[in-house]
């Protein structure tokens, strides 16, 4: 039992010692870089994602698009369409003809966690994240801040996640994951667009329009 007790408060110590380590200067950029996003929401994203593997000495880039509201969203890339309504998420996989019907809240964080949860672009940095504003630089002549993000998962397969925020607009310009095993993922946007103009078909999936397609529901 004192063993027990002993880890508890080791685990509330740890944790204590971690948010007072925050940097409130790299904390306030994050906040302005959230709140304009969702003052700003609907927005439509068009993006590039480069992968890179230093062990293999591989580069990829592809490109994509993200349509996003809050917990909803609609994300084209690859060979895949993904859609949410916040409550039902399909997965259309259009080289297999089939359409995976999954509840979002399943789904788990990967190191490309745009890609598989969007909806946590301009948050996912809230409670499992170390963070420090380690520079600011200028590009192409538009100054950026730039933030650096540390797991406080010590399992994740990346190390550190770099956001490159513009300084007038707090419009986000880049994200990249630094893996422990040298593989990198880079995602940069292209192309913003705020208040997008959305319908109600652009959050949901309509199987009458795709009858090629198998709907597989995986919800239990």
């Amino acid at each position: 039992m004192k063993e027990l007790i002993s880890l508890i408060l080791l685990s509330v110590f740890v944790n204590l010692s971690l948010t007072a380590q925050q940097d409130p200067a790299a904390k306030e950029v994050l906040d302005q870089f959230t709140r304009k996003a969702e003052s700003e929401f609907p927005v439509r994203i068009e993006f590039e994602y480069t992968y890179e593997s230093l062990i293999d000495n591989q580069t990829f880039t592809d490109t994509g698009e993200l349509i996003l509201n809050g917990n909803q969203y609609h994300l084209i890339f690859r060979d895949s369409e993904i859609i949410s309504n916040g409550s039902v998420m399909w997965n259309c996989l259009k080289s297999e003809d089939e359409v995976y019907i999954s509840d979002p809240a399943s789904v788990s964080e990967d190191d490309e966690f745009f890609l598989s949860n969007p909806e946590k672009l301009f948050s996912f940095y809230d409670n499992d994240f170390k963070y420090r504003l380690t520079g600011e630089l200028n590009r192409l002549g538009t100054d950026y801040y730039q933030v650096d993000l540390f797991p406080f998962d010590l399992n994740r397969s990346y190390h550190t996640i770099t956001l490159l925020i513009q300084q007038d607009n707090y419009h986000l310009y880049s994200l990249g994951t630094r893996g422990k095993q040298g593989v990198n993922h880079t995602f940069s946007i292209t192309n913003y667009q705020s208040k997008y103009k959305t319908t109600g078909e652009t959050f949901s999936f309509d199987p009458s329009k795709y009858p090629e397609m198998e709907v597989i529901d995986t919800r239990l």
